[in-house]
């Protein structure tokens, strides 16, 4: 993300672990919606919350230097209004969501669009309901299959399809095949799999997430991705082996 030291920054959808970065937070619901993943209440601190619709902003025209809106764009009823409204209220910002392979693979039945970049351009698509699950393939979380991100300036680009185009989940489908198979012969598949065994142990991610928000709320600034995960794990686990405990994952 391209954020300013002095940028004024708002996060749209701030859920459970909104980004350290932000300056003011901005949920439409207070209580579960049964739309958060994680199943964690959602996150209030001592930054300004402000509860309200995103398809509806409640604040003047590019009145924040830049906007989070991460996981939020593939749950909106109507896709439009809420990136039209991002576009009037902010500068600048950064939009992230599933990937149309990740969304593919867990089919979450709250998300209502797949959501990928093309050409510098947000292509929004209308999921359908008559497909299974893929999960037994979460394997493939990682490089490559994670997310669409998308960092806009002034105007945010986009087409909304409100049907799936032809071929669209064949296409998604050989993708999500032709990855697999390249993807048993890279060495990062296995990172990702001691990456995982590691944060199953008790006490590890709690400390993990701990150490990431820091490390953001230190630097206010974009990092070394790779370099800030190894920096992550390598903490976690030497604070666990020293015999922190950080108690249960999820108090």
């Amino acid at each position: 993300m391209r954020i300013k030291k002095h940028d004024w920054v708002l996060e749209v959808g701030s859920g459970d672990n909104p980004h350290p970065r932000s300056d003011v937070l901005f949920d439409k619901f207070v209580e579960d919606c049964g739309e958060r993943e994680s199943q964690r209440p959602l996150s209030i601190d001592d930054r300004p919350f402000i509860e309200g619709d995103a398809e509806h902003l409640p604040f003047p025209d590019k009145s924040f230097d830049y906007i989070i809106a991460s996981h939020v764009l593939e749950h909106a009823r109507h896709p439009k209004r809420f990136l039209d409204e991002l576009a009037r209220v902010g500068k600048a910002g950064y939009i992230e969501t599933p990937s149309p392979m990740r969304e593919r693979v867990f089919n979450w039945p709250f998300h209502r669009w797949y959501v990928e970049k093309k050409r510098g351009k947000l292509i929004i698509i209308k999921k359908r309901k008559t497909y299974t699950q893929l999960s037994e393939l979460f394997h493939l979380e990682g490089r490559g299959v994670t997310n669409t991100k998308f960092e806009w300036k002034g105007n945010i680009d986009y087409h909304i399809y409100h049907r799936e185009p032809k071929g669209f989940l064949e296409d998604i489908e050989r993708k999500l095949e032709r990855f697999y198979k390249k993807r048993r012969r890279d060495p990062f598949y296995w990172v990702q799999k001691i990456k995982a065994a590691i944060l199953i142990i008790p006490g590890v991610a709690k400390a993990a997430l701990a150490i990431k928000n820091a490390w953001f709320a230190m630097r206010r600034k974009k990092g070394n991705v790779n370099t800030m995960l190894i920096f992550i794990l390598a903490t976690a686990v030497v604070m666990r082996l020293w015999g922190i405990n950080f108690g249960p994952l999820y108090p």
